[in-house]
């Protein structure tokens, strides 16, 4: 027998997808009866299994992440049904669940939560320059669960389109274990990878043990910079480590205490420009970043008499800087030159959360919790401009700062205060209903102290925000037997809002005020928040070999939050407009025999706006930036026993993203908008009981993947730019494991 494998070179996506569709319903016919591993997650703060979950949600298990060879966001995000990212490269990855999206390279806030564990890992960025989550390596990790729709009950802000939890393997006080792993690909284009990575798990008592990680990722770049003359300048070089200690007592307490670093730096973005050859871009100046973060958590539960309790508590100590190229921002005054923003941030962060949850019997149960966060962060920028003063008549210094567009800095003051409870209990037999909100207060001060053109001159503000509001949820659920779920729900998400803490001058900026009906900026903008309505249904077949799950609904959108660009050269916050998206998601999962597995997923996201947004210049019905119309999703895998103890497979997979349209822009202007792009990747391996190895191959036949397409508005010298994938990478993975391997 051969397989039907996607590495010919062939143009047409849609040819690609016929030969998988063709491969899988040959591998299709039954070979002998097999069933699918049932899940169990901690979604709704509570082990339930996925069936029972009334909302849209994928789970992806240690051994995906390991057959995919998915080590940070972006390598697993395009496979999750509704979810679509940009990838700037370094730590700016910005996802989108369910089409909330207001640009494709940044947002005001974020507007999906991501976790590790417990532990809030969301950046809260500073409106002009927001980052992505704090990025931990995918190492020792025993599941990923996305949350699609609106989680503002149990996750609070920021969990408006959905929320990402990275869940680790504990401490195992039972048995002593240990692995190491080695990669070694090269990249067309491109330049060569090499990771390792180690694991080790050392029981102390017979109730106690430490569990410690650590990582080295070295990738090759495969972007040239025509302008510095530099090749590969999208190289990065991520290391880290995490610790774990844990105290485990049934039914008693069970403790964990970690620490966890990471760093990241990148000579380099992961953009390429639109009037240059494909990877490649050209800057005058050197595009940098580093990131550094530090976690510090404690996690309790304790277990007595029905109840349970649980502490989750972390500090997050994040610093990054990036250099960026903006001379093409000089434009805006008729003069030419150099100019490079340097923007550093310090962040910290300390949460606590404390719920108690209790069952009532088996159908009927009931969770309160108190969430407190206090975070401090600090925003320095500055941006030279060498010789500016003397092409300009001495602008720069007119405004308090010689050869500099700006340099100052912004300290933010932010907490939250929330009150959250669920209850979920059976009305009639079969029939489960959950009904919980959330109470949240936040305030935010800013205090900005700068100078130069970009801060209207010597500038020192302080302004204050503040807000409150509730987030409900229902939802019913029909399970009549084991093997199938019918549901509703209705649930609602917000973002914080917060001050317009950078400065603008009215005087240089009046004609641009005054287009707007303005004669001032507006001290702050207010939360947005979206009302989710779902309707959906997962099914298992009485035989365990196939699961279905489906999914169709409507999100309103209202307030957005939208950042306006002022021709000036500043910007501001307002809210504006409201937005709709409507959507369906389908998951299916089907153990076809004893050696085959296939799973795919697939979603339809039409997210539009509903009115005009007179600050952007767009109209109602314009579709939201960087979200596709259709997104499909195809794995193919074939397992079988080579001898006694050493199992071989074959896997295949398949991605395909429908054109998203690019960064709103005013009307009559052209738009740019990302071309679809389909992936297919290989991966063939062995597993013995103390080792495996795999050969694979990503991005088998060479795709020029756009993830998103920017408009620059002319701040970068080359113009318009794209986020793109890595070219078609073939490499080698090889495992040792000693001991017992913890499942």
């Amino acid at each position: 027998m051969s397989l039907w494998l996607p590495v010919q070179p062939c143009r047409r996506w849609y040819a690609r997808l016929a030969g998988v569709i063709v491969a899988a319903a040959w591998a299709g016919l039954p070979v002998c009866a097999a069933t699918l591993e049932e899940v169990t997650v901690t979604a709704t703060k509570r082990p339930m299994g996925i069936d029972e979950v009334p909302f849209g949600l994928t789970v992806l298990g240690a051994e995906t992440l390991d057959r995919t060879g998915a080590r940070e966001f972006r390598d697993y995000l395009a496979s999750v049904p509704g979810v679509s990212f940009s990838d700037g490269g370094l730590a700016d990855v910005k996802i989108n669940i369910r089409g909330l999206s207001t640009d494709v390279y940044s947002e005001i806030r974020p507007a999906t939560a991501v976790y590790l564990d417990d532990t809030p890992l969301t950046d809260p960025g500073a409106h002009f320059i927001v980052q992505s989550p704090a990025s931990p390596e995918l190492v020792d990790i025993d599941r990923i669960e996305i949350l699609r729709g609106p989680q503002g009950a149990l996750y609070g802000a920021g969990s408006l389109g959905g929320a990402i939890r990275i869940v680790t393997h504990k401490p195992d006080p039972t048995a002593a274990e240990a692995a190491t792993g080695m990669d070694v690909s090269i990249t067309e284009h491109g330049d060569e990878s090499y990771e390792v990575d180690t694991l080790v798990n050392v029981p102390l008592s017979d109730v106690t043990a430490l569990r410690a990680v650590g990582y080295y990722n070295d990738q090759g770049g495969f972007i040239d910079n025509l302008g510095t003359l530099r090749n590969d300048v999208n190289a990065s070089l991520r290391r880290g480590a995490r610790v774990a200690v844990r105290m485990a007592r049934p039914e008693h307490l069970d403790a964990t205490l970690t620490f966890a670093h990471h760093d990241r730096s990148s000579p380099g973005l992961n953009i390429a420009n639109l009037s240059l050859d494909h990877y490649q871009q050209r800057t005058l100046m050197p595009d940098a970043y580093q990131d550094e973060w530090e976690l510090l958590s404690l996690a309790m539960e304790h277990r007595s008499d029905g109840l349970e309790i649980v502490s989750a508590t972390s500090y997050l100590d994040r610093w990054w800087r990036q250099l960026s190229d903006i001379s093409g921002f000089l434009d805006v005054f008729g003069v030419s030159g150099t100019v490079q923003a340097d923007a550093q941030q310090d962040l910290n962060e300390f949460s606590e959360e404390i719920r108690i949850g209790s069952d009532l019997g088996t159908d009927s149960h009931w969770l309160v919790g108190l969430y407190y966060l206090k975070r401090d962060q600090e925003l320095r920028q500055t941006f030279p401009a060498p010789g500016f003063d003397a092409a300009t008549e001495g602008l720069g210094e007119a405004f308090g700062a010689a050869d500099n567009l700006g340099m100052g800095g912004t300290t933010f003051d932010h907490e939250d205060v929330a009150l959250f409870g669920e209850w979920s209990f059976s009305l009639v037999r079969g029939v489960q209903l959950v009904v919980g909100t959330r109470w949240q207060h936040m305030e935010e001060d800013a205090n900005t102290n700068g100078a130069g053109l970009l801060y209207g001159g010597a500038a020192r503000t302080s302004k204050h925000w503040a807000g409150s509001g509730f987030s409900p949820n229902v939802s019913a659920s029909f399970r009549p037997t084991d093997v199938y779920t019918l549901y509703v729900t209705a649930s609602k998400g917000f973002r914080s809002g917060g001050p317009n803490y950078a400065p603008v001058s009215e005087d240089l900026c009046e004609k641009s005020l005054g287009a707007l009906g303005l004669t001032h900026v507006p001290a702050s903008y207010e939360s947005d928040h979206v009302w989710n309505y779902e309707i959906g249904a997962r099914v298992r077949s009485r035989d365990e070999r196939i699961a279905l799950s489906a999914s169709a609904f409507r999100i309103n959108w209202s307030d957005v939050q939208i950042l306006g660009f002022l021709s000036c050269g500043t910007g501001f916050v307002d809210n504006a407009g409201t937005a709709r998206t409507n959507g369906v998601e389908l998951e299916l999962s089907w153990r076809v025999g004893a050696d085959w597995t296939m799973q795919g997923n697939a979603s339809y996201l039409d997210a539009r706006l509903e009115r005009d947004v007179p600050i952007l210049g767009v109209d109602a019905g314009d579709r939201l930036p960087g979200v596709p119309h259709w997104s499909v999703n195809a794995s193919l895998t074939y397992e079988h026993n080579i001898t006694s103890s050493v199992v071989g497979y074959i896997r295949t997979d398949l991605q395909y993203v429908d054109a998203r349209e690019g960064t709103f822009v005013p009307e009559g202007a052209p738009r740019l908008r990302a071309p679809a792009y389909a992936l297919g990747n290989l991966r063939l391996g062995c597993e013995g009981a103390r080792w495996s190895a795999a050969f694979y191959l990503r991005n088998a036949w060479d795709e020029y993947a756009t993830y998103a397409r920017v408009d620059d508005f002319g701040l970068h010298p080359s113009g318009d730019w794209n986020t793109v994938g890595r070219p078609r990478t073939a490499g080698l993975r090889i495992d040792w494991r000693f001991g017992q391997r913890q499942h």
